[in-house]
């Protein structure tokens, strides 16, 4: 599996890494234009992103529109969709993005090693 992993802060990068590098090769962005960038790039040389873990407050652009421009790219180049989990450290997030059809899964920070690995499994295993 590819990997893309979207997060600015370094402790945060590591973590995730440590666990994302058993599914697959992973990449890291450290601000959203660099995210958006990565994606475009991979694409266009035929190496798609399987799984993007996107931090929802990046620099540069917000989480949520690094989503919105990867899905742009995905329906106008007729890619298949990745997988996309958007990160936050909001107590209360907007149950909005819950269900939000750009995203597919969504997971509260610090990260729980158990949710992450549900979802990488769910990929896995589909």
């Amino acid at each position: 599996m590819k990997i893309l992993l979207a997060e600015d802060d370094y402790n945060s990068s590591k973590y995730l890494i440590s666990i994302l590098e058993k599914y697959g090769d992973c990449d890291i962005a450290v601000d959203g234009q660099e995210a958006v960038d990565m994606y475009k790039y991979a694409a266009e040389d035929g190496l798609a992103y399987d799984f993007l873990l996107i931090d929802l407050i990046m620099p540069k652009i917000q989480g949520y529109i690094v989503t919105e421009e990867i899905r742009k790219f995905e329906e106008k180049n007729e890619l298949a969709p990745s997988f996309v989990t958007l990160m936050t450290v909001l107590t209360e997030p907007d149950k909005d993005l819950d269900s939000h059809p750009l995203f597919n899964a969504f997971l509260m920070k610090p990260v729980q090693l158990e949710q992450l690995e549900s979802i990488l499994n769910e990929i896995v295993n589909n």
